[in-house]
């Protein structure tokens, strides 16, 4: 394989940690012997592999060149090298997005607000507001963490464009962002971006009489492409004071996430009549 110099930027494509999982297993041998190989700790090989530690381009390099050794295909080395270049030679995105922007499908629960990739930009504004009071976010973060929520947005207009799937919890549709003819238009906007041209978008509502307990809290579950063969595992991200980020959950905790909202896509229902009941209970008007 032909060698490289030391890149400027991390490899931050999970399909790369993916891959380097995959060919591992694939050659039956576990992190403990690879360790060994290389003189690295067990736990290092883990964190690599699971995308919890940051990898350069040197470093994806000296895996694949030790599992060619063991006889891992050099053509597929060579395109998994080829994918870790071309991720680090990319402009560093807003790291608020952590991850996020990267993936091609997102499956989200959105118990509490209007999920963030379907926000109206003044929606998201009255949300950090009221949260600067909670958490005690600096005006300097909130304005941040805004922009990260524009920039992801600008993925379901993409070519191709980000697939998103939402349930969003009934209540969620009479709690008040800002004020009434916000909220109005937030809704409306929720109503229409399903059929908006260049979009892959479908929502449902979780009828505030389904009757049945809902423990899962908000949540993304992240999809990423498939490139040359290699799968990456999913993700989930989770929204905190100090903004977006990737949990490092265990493979069957993300797995349990899928689960969940599969089930709760299942008893939710189509969202227009919903919300056409609640802009006429709650946000009437015609501005």
């Amino acid at each position: 394989m032909p060698s490289d110099s030391p890149p400027a930027r991390f490899v931050r494509d999970p399909r790369v940690s993916a891959g380097l999982r995959a060919a591992r297993a694939e050659l039956g041998i576990t992190g403990d012997v690879v360790a060994a190989g290389l003189r690295w700790s067990t736990s290092k090989i883990s964190r690599y592999e699971l995308g919890r530690s940051s990898l350069r381009v040197t470093t994806v390099k000296r895996l694949l060149d030790y599992y060619v050794t063991r006889g891992l295909d050099p053509v597929r080395a060579e395109s998994l090298m080829t994918l870790a270049r071309q991720d680090a030679a990319m402009p560093p995105p807003d790291e608020r997005l952590a991850g996020a922007d990267m993936a091609s499908a997102v499956l989200e629960w959105a118990p509490l607000t209007v999920p963030k990739l379907l926000q109206v930009p003044g929606y998201t504004d009255a949300v950090l507001a009221a949260r600067q009071q909670v958490l005690q976010i600096s005006p300097g973060a909130a304005r941040d963490a805004a922009g990260a929520v524009w920039q992801w947005q600008e993925r379901l207009t993409a070519d191709p464009p980000l697939q998103l799937r939402a349930v969003l919890d009934e209540s969620v549709l009479y709690r008040l962002a800002g004020d009434t003819a916000l909220m109005r238009y937030q809704l409306r906007h929720l109503d229409k971006i399903p059929n908006q041209a260049g979009t892959d978008v479908r929502i449902r509502v979780l009828p505030r009489d389904c009757g049945v307990p809902v423990p899962v809290g908000p949540f993304a579950y992240l999809q990423y492409p498939a490139r040359h063969g290699v799968a990456a595992q999913a993700a989930v991200l989770e929204d905190d004071q100090d903004g977006l980020r990737v949990l490092p959950l265990a493979e069957e905790s993300v797995w349990r996430r899928s689960l969940a909202f599969h089930q709760l896509w299942g008893l939710a229902a189509a969202p227009g009549p919903l919300i056409k009941r609640a802009l006429a209970e709650a946000w009437p008007g015609t501005a």
